[in-house]
């Protein structure tokens, strides 16, 4: 079972958190504006939502796993950012 750490919630970076909400809203409303031709959403708008909203379960997800569980898997994930840095 997922149990989340009472010192995680304690040290988190809560005025950073509604800073980047804050920005997040920003654009969305700029976004918005500019692609807005009709009454509703535009698909520019819905695909950034959904890319807004994956990314905030990762970053969620990010957060509740223990990064010293991924110290095995170090050099694997450096060998792969090279490749992938090799590829670009």
């Amino acid at each position: 079972m997922l149990t989340v750490d009472r010192r995680l919630v304690q040290h988190f970076d809560w005025m950073l958190l509604g800073l980047m909400a804050l920005l997040l809203l920003m654009g969305l409303v700029n976004l918005h504006s500019a692609s807005s031709v009709t009454v509703g959403f535009s698909d520019e708008l819905r695909r950034q939502l959904m890319s807004m909203g994956v990314g905030a379960g990762l970053a969620a997800l990010a957060v509740a796993v223990d990064y010293r569980h991924l110290e095995r898997l170090a050099f694997p994930i450096f060998l792969l950012s090279l490749l992938l840095l090799a590829l670009t």
